[in-house]
């Protein structure tokens, strides 16, 4: 995601979305979220979900993940 990918918000927003949709058709539980680094992608994947389905929602972040991995 801008600015550290070249995807647009509008794009991947629009990406969960489609996915939101597409797991809760196929009779998941929950959304279970992990090894997201960006606070920004986590928030904006968060609201795509709750815009489009019903389903509980587990993140698991662990602050500073991405400056340990590089």
């Amino acid at each position: 995601m801008v600015p550290h990918g070249p995807l647009e918000r509008q794009e991947v927003y629009a990406a969960y979305r489609e996915h939101a949709a597409a797991l809760e058709k196929a009779g998941i539980d929950f959304l279970w979220f992990f090894t997201m680094a960006a606070l920004q992608e986590i928030e904006l994947a968060v609201q795509a979900m709750r815009d489009t389905c019903s389903l509980p929602i587990v993140e698991k972040f662990r602050e500073g993940w991405a400056a340990s991995a590089r």
